[in-house]
């Protein structure tokens, strides 16, 4: 695997700093993703004919981290650094402006290599190093960006998941385009417009509705048995055309076990993914399984009182969709499809009020206790954000593909995000779903060979993730 060289390294800091004094308070929400300890998510975010090859490299840097100064004066808790609260196993951000690193590096190779960018990130290592001893000394987010032979760029950003969800980042993302492109000037924020009380448990924390993430009466045989936890495993993103996902919402709806009329794209996608890879895993039909997603209390009705749409932080609660039986999921997409639905449904403000309730009661650390998906499917989404309205001004146009890197990828995860628009410029979402996947590398195989889950994917793409026709090393190794 390649690896981009590496010329400089620049820390930058907010052009505008704060004011000293100011903690930001990471809510329980926050800390679910501090376990078992902080990690950087990777992603990369490709654009095309940036800047004219071994010319202007200098500039398009120097623009890029004038721009960012700006973009954190508006996001300044990204700017700051974690460190203990008062009350026992909390943490906050002390908004110090210390700053975020950014990478100056660059690629021999060129964009045209690659078929299809989504298999860039396979040949090309973009990770970074995120390891600290001390918490109080890591960079909230570090920017990468790497230019290549071809002109093209790829940004990548390693971000603590603790501080924000990727909601949020795709929100500071936007603004920091269109500042660099001077759409409009900064507007600095201070610590009035950056609260998370709102998502604070009540002052006498009480479960009184179903928590989503806790599965009551589940299996408590071999909870911690992972198939295939063990095996290598390896990584590839497979497109869905809007036809396909239309014909999979239609064979859902036509059946009697599903119930609720025309599935979403989000329930058709993951009612796919669920039933093809509890079988391609071969759980045994009598044990249980679930699928973990995220649901956006952003989302209006969703919470108590409304979360602000450009609340920033985490604001995503997981849900379990849980069978008692893996086989009814692998055997039949339409039931998968109604669990995902039906748990969807039910999670209403009140079970979410009581989820908030129950880690100020059990804390963060007791969640991985009470989830199930080891034997499901872990998942997240960015179906409905419009990332490639994300446009820095350059003339390749706006966004030309997002990925995340296959190295910050759990086992058993599945990640739906947009695919790219027809037009560079346009931030139509309805080509379909770019679905990322991280599997043993046997059950990939499996995945792969199952007609009934390829069928729905154009013969092009499971050929080029296939072991035996991909040109491209797809072996990632695990993180440890």
């Amino acid at each position: 695997m390649d690896k981009p060289i590496k010329s400089q390294v620049h820390l930058v800091t907010p052009a505008i700093p704060s004011s000293p004094g100011w903690n930001y308070e990471l809510t329980n929400l926050d800390l679910i993703n501090w376990i078992p300890r902080p990690e950087y998510h990777e992603l990369v975010f490709f654009f095309r004919d940036c800047v004219s090859p071994h010319h202007g490299e200098r500039e398009l840097h120097q623009g890029l981290k004038s721009s960012l100064s700006k973009a954190l004066a508006e996001f300044p808790v990204l700017a700051g650094r974690i460190c203990h609260g008062e009350a026992p196993f909390k943490l906050e951000v002390n908004v110090n402006s210390q700053g975020v690193n950014v990478i100056e590096s660059r690629s021999d190779a060129s964009l045209d290599e690659w078929s299809d960018l989504r298999q860039c990130p396979i040949s090309v290592d973009f990770s970074l190093s995120g390891d600290h001893a001390d918490l109080s000394q890591m960079s909230l987010m570090q920017v990468q960006v790497t230019t290549f032979r071809c002109g093209g760029v790829a940004i990548g950003f390693h971000f603590l998941h603790m501080v924000m969800d990727g909601y949020s980042l795709v929100k500071f993302l936007t603004r920091w385009s269109e500042i660099h492109r001077g759409v409009s000037p900064i507007n600095p924020r201070t610590r009035q417009d950056f609260t998370t009380a709102v998502l604070k448990a009540r002052s006498s924390p009480v479960v009184d509705a179903p928590v989503p993430f806790v599965v009551e009466n589940a299996q408590q045989d071999a909870l911690g048995f992972d198939f295939g936890r063990a095996e290598e495993h390896e990584s590839m993103v497979l497109r869905m055309g809007k036809e396909a996902i239309d014909s999979c919402a239609r064979e859902i709806e036509s059946s009697t076990k599903f119930g609720y009329g025309r599935a979403t794209t989000f329930e058709t996608v993951s009612a796919l993914l669920w039933s093809s890879i509890t079988a391609a895993k071969a759980i045994p039909g009598h044990l249980d399984t679930s699928y973990m997603l995220p649901i956006n209390l952003r989302s209006k009705g969703r919470f108590a009182p409304q979360i602000p749409e450009d609340y920033f932080g985490n604001a995503l609660i997981p849900c379990q969709a849980y069978a008692a039986t893996a086989g009814q999921v692998a055997s039949d997409k339409s039931f998968a499809a109604k669990l995902i639905h039906e748990k969807i449904v039910s999670s209403d403000h009140l079970c979410m009020r009581s989820a908030v309730d129950w880690l100020e009661l059990n804390s963060p650390m007791a969640l991985p206790a009470s989830l199930h998906w080891k034997r499901g499917l872990l998942s997240t989404s960015l179906g409905r954000f419009p990332v490639y309205g994300i446009d820095f001004g350059w003339r390749g146009g706006a966004l030309a593909q997002l990925c995340l890197l296959p190295t910050a990828l759990p086992p058993s995860f599945v990640a739906l995000f947009p695919a790219p628009a027809p037009e560079p410029k346009s931030i139509d979402q309805s080509r379909g779903v770019d679905i990322h996947i991280r599997l043993a590398q046997t059950h990939k195989e499996k995945l792969l060979n199952d007609v009934f889950f390829t069928r729905n994917f154009a013969d092009k793409e499971i050929s080029s993730w296939s072991k035996s026709l991909c040109k491209k090393a797809l072996k990632v190794a695990m993180k440890a």
